[in-house]
């Protein structure tokens, strides 16, 4: 997934997410939250299956509660198996506020990919760390709050999954990645 975001519109909160490419994507599975802990499924979107296009997808929830609201997605392949976005927070009056971080491409090969950051607050620090699954942190930069995106350097990771995570001051967000 290339973007996941929201905005408030006339007839609720706009939901757009991109995908680079897709394989056996039979859907996705739209869901809110009023604490960004529980969610409930709101909604279906049917996916593309196996493509190296990128596709473009809209949904609107005309449910939506004044005020603050999370979305996620689930992303669920023919076979059963899923995978969950990041979560964004999106103010109904107001608009989208997340705090989201992306490696592209992911899986990354030779560790030649970019970090991509989005709904950073310039006011408050920025940190970028890469841990391995046993929790020991691998990378950690601090990032100019203006910075959106940044080359991951080169390192001695070894192949493997780890969690890319970025802190704005008190907002935290991760994504699994894998090194190959």
């Amino acid at each position: 997934m290339l973007t996941f975001t929201g905005a408030p519109s006339s007839a609720g909160v706009d939901l757009k997410w991109v995908t680079a490419s897709e394989k056996d994507n039979d859907r996705f599975e739209i869901e809110r939250s009023a604490d960004g802990k529980n969610f409930e499924r709101i909604g279906d979107m049917k996916g593309k299956g196996t493509t190296s296009a990128k596709s473009d997808y809209k949904y609107t929830d005309k449910r939506a509660a004044k005020g603050l609201n999370y979305y996620r997605l689930k992303q669920v392949d023919f076979d059963g198996t899923h995978a969950y976005s990041q979560i964004i927070k999106v103010n109904s009056e107001k608009g989208a506020i997340s705090l989201g971080i992306q490696l592209l491409p992911n899986p990354c090969s030779d560790q030649d990919c970019s970090v991509l950051l989005q709904g950073v607050d310039a006011t408050k620090a920025l940190t970028v760390e890469m841990r391995d699954l046993t929790g020991r942190i691998v990378f950690s930069q601090q990032v100019a709050s203006d910075q959106n995106s940044f080359n991951l350097p080169k390192a001695n990771l070894g192949k493997g999954i780890y969690i890319l995570s970025a802190k704005n001051g008190l907002d935290v967000t991760y994504q699994k990645v894998i090194i190959q």
